[in-house]
């Protein structure tokens, strides 16, 4: 098991391995569990976690390893700058989650741990979420607005299609009678405009494959200087692309299009060769 991660200091990147072995000897070190100080851990790194904790960390977990002396250096140097000794405890915190090591557990799994151990049952479990539970909903609630909002934009994207090939079937409407008359079929005619349809849908969204990732950047340096005073354990926004969700996207959004273009195509395809050379 291992997780490396980047931390940058003052422009410096210094890479973070995590392995079994090296969370042991940082263990040794500090003289107890890991998960004894995730547990004591509440936001104050010089009076909960200490000094030691960060030490151990860029000592051990610095590819490389690191000296004692230039540990203490490198936390000058982050504290120096913008970030606290606190930042710097919570980001080497998510580090260590980042291995998968601290997997949390079920309430009811520790309480029937804890009812192992002492044989009492005198005692209850609360899980992080029932404390939270306020909180959780209403991040919940922004989610499901926020797939609201996509939803939307998405209905308005395929309704804009749709009007775009009304448009092109009205002005070639003498082109589509031309076409009849020289032996095209219903089918011939809808595929042509199913496929422009799709040419405009698939362009839209090379578009906006080129435009997301400057909008990522943009969100990124906008969440740094948000970021600036220590209130979070993050120097910088995470940003994760899953190839599967973006598939997923892809997929549904080229569904979409093609849905949009059956009924322009229809339309196009219905038109009979006589009255499509007549129009004017």
């Amino acid at each position: 098991m291992k997780e490396q991660t980047t931390l940058t200091i003052n422009g410096e990147k210094y890479e973070l391995l995590y392995t079994l072995g090296i969370m042991r000897q940082i263990e040794r070190t500090l003289g107890c569990s890991l998960i004894s100080i995730l547990t004591r851990f509440d936001g104050n790194a010089q009076e909960r976690v200490g000094i030691d904790f960060i030490m151990a960390n860029l000592q051990y977990a610095v590819v490389g390893g690191l000296s004692e002396d230039k540990a203490y250096d490198l936390i000058d140097k982050y504290c120096e700058g913008e970030g606290t000794l606190d930042t710097l405890a919570g980001f080497l915190m998510m580090a260590l989650y980042n291995t998968g090591f601290f997997i949390p557990k079920l309430p009811e799994e520790v309480e029937a741990q804890v009812y192992e151990k002492l044989r009492n049952d005198n005692f209850s479990i609360v899980s992080w979420k029932t404390i939270n539970q306020n909180l959780l909903k209403a991040v919940q609630f922004e989610k499901f607005v926020l797939i609201a909002i996509l939803s939307l934009l998405l209905v308005i994207a395929s309704f804009a299609v749709s009007v775009i090939l009304n448009m092109i079937v009205r002005e070639k409407i003498k082109d589509i009678g031309i076409l009849k008359s020289i032996g095209y079929t219903n089918k011939n005619i809808r595929r042509i405009f199913t496929i422009e349809g799709l040419i405009i849908g698939v362009f839209g969204m090379i578009m906006a494959s080129g435009l997301s990732p400057l909008v990522l950047i943009g969100l990124k340096i906008l969440f740094k200087e948000y970021m600036k005073g220590g209130t979070y354990y993050l120097e910088e926004l995470p940003l994760y692309i899953s190839q599967k969700e973006l598939l997923i996207i892809y997929g549904v959004t080229f569904v979409v299009v093609f849905l949009s273009t059956i009924f322009p195509a229809a339309r196009a395809a219905r038109l009979k060769p006589v009255e499509a050379l007549k129009y004017e």
